[in-house]
């Protein structure tokens, strides 16, 4: 498949490397020479140096046999007349592009029409905030994420030593047959992912990834030790558009947020939007400030400004003043394996939710929804199983599913339920699978309908 990526910063550098990686052919765009010249000298892909928005430029980049285009620049104009081009000129039938501006949110409709063409619109920061929104709802766990239409929640948790389930097998502490089922279908262990098995033991220092209905998570954490006290008192560092989304989010409840933001102009603007939030004019990584408004004494503190070496300054700051939970905004990757060393509880990466976004058009069978686990290690997602494929008709426990995979949970016209053995696929269900990497192109292959089917 060729696909075109207009934009070789971070994102588009890393949907360049994992596109290439798994064989699809890739030119990447852009202005920059060097840029170029970096992505081409270690990466199996065409580089094209010129303005993604040129009729040429996309022309040399093999647009009239792209399948794919996907606008990540900088800037939000020039990616939407990218994806413009790329339908009228061109007649390339997928088109994705990254928005920062939440403004265009409001003309939604407009720019998927025929006019405009973009079939997937990626919000990186409002993705980030919805995160971040997960978390807060579960206080103890460092990643959630969200599956069949919001019935479904993964959610990460640190095992700690002396905890109960330590040296338990997971049949016994995660009964199949109970009420409130929740299923352990990873867990990472010395930096590396393993798909467990019911006779399996936890350590201490395992993360596990728990899937299940959100009552029942409610139901089950506590019991489990993982419940974590609810958060009420927040202080968030910078005052971007995460810190206003999550703060709006926050002030239809009783918890109380505190936003501190060093441009004044800025903080005039969220006084003016947010009707409880405390916004203070200062920095960020000031620990006579952060002692002045108590942040030792908050139940998490947020780093999410634009400047991620601040955020990572007055992260440690906020956990060494005794902050109960600690989350960082981080926008390069090589930063995120670094912030469990530096006391952050949670490294939230827009990278990843873009990449993820656009692995949905990527993807073989109606993939709805893919995300990475652990720096791409494994993957979780969302699939609609096709008549005729290996999953479909037959129990579970008889599928040849392949190995480094499970079928964690389905969903069944709207009913959804953690997947046993002796469940049957029908035709049209969705299913959440999780696979090591080795595995994604076998899972592929058995979401697909077989030759024989036709």
């Amino acid at each position: 498949m060729r696909v075109i990526v207009a934009g070789a910063g971070e994102v588009g550098f890393n949907i360049a490397r994992w596109l290439s990686r798994n064989g699809h052919s890739v030119s990447l765009i852009d202005l920059d020479p060097a840029r170029i010249a970096r992505a081409s000298e270690l990466l199996d892909i065409q580089g094209v140096v010129g303005k993604c928005s040129v009729p040429r430029v996309l022309g040399e980049a093999g647009a009239e046999d792209a399948e794919i285009l996907v606008a990540v620049t900088d800037s939000d104009e020039v990616n939407l007349t990218t994806c413009m081009i790329a339908t009228h000129r061109f007649g390339v039938p997928h088109k994705v592009a990254r928005i920062r501006e939440v403004g265009y949110a409001e003309v939604g409709e407009i720019l998927a029409s025929e006019a405009v063409g973009i079939d997937l619109i990626i919000h990186p920061e409002m993705e980030v905030a919805a995160r971040l929104q997960r978390l807060i709802d579960f206080p103890a766990a460092t990643e959630v994420l969200e599956f069949g239409d919001g019935t479904l929640r993964l959610a990460a948790f640190h095992i700690q030593a002396g905890s109960a389930l330590v040296g338990e097998p997971l049949k016994r502490s995660f009964p199949p047959n109970a009420e409130a089922r929740v299923l352990v279908c990873a867990v990472l262990r010395d930096g590396r992912v393993l798909i467990p098995h019911g006779t399996d033991h936890l350590h201490a220092d395992d993360q596990i990834y728990l899937l299940g209905r959100p009552a029942d998570l409610d139901a089950r954490l506590p019991k489990l030790g993982l419940a974590g006290p609810p958060i009420t008192h927040v202080v968030i560092g910078g005052g971007g558009q995460v810190a206003q989304t999550v703060a709006h989010n926050l002030e239809s409840s009783n918890i109380t947020v505190k936003i501190i933001e060093p441009d004044e102009q800025r903080c005039a603007v969220l006084s003016e939007n947010l009707a409880r939030a405390i916004v203070l004019h200062g920095d960020l990584t000031d620990v006579d400030l952060m002692r002045e408004e108590n942040v030792g004494s908050c139940d998490l503190f947020l780093a999410v400004s634009h400047d991620e070496e601040d955020n990572m300054l007055a992260s440690m700051l906020a956990r060494r003043l005794g902050a109960r939970k600690v989350f960082c905004l981080l926008n390069r990757p090589e930063y995120v394996p670094l912030a469990p060393s530096l006391g952050i509880d949670a490294a939230l990466n827009p990278r990843l939710s873009t990449v993820g976004a656009v692995l949905r058009f990527i993807r073989k069978g109606k993939v709805l929804a893919v995300d990475q686990l652990v720096e791409d290690q494994a993957e979780i997602m969302e699939a609609v199983a096709i008549a005729g494929s290996d999953l479909v008709g037959t129990p579970l426990a008889e599928v040849n599913f392949p190995k480094g995979a499970i079928v964690g949970a389905i969903l069944h016209e709207g009913e959804s339920r953690i997947a046993t053995g002796s469940d049957v696929v029908e035709a049209g269900d969705r299913v959440v699978i999780v696979a090591l990497k080795p595995a994604v192109k076998k899972v592929e292959k058995a979401l697909q309908m077989k030759a024989t089917a036709w």
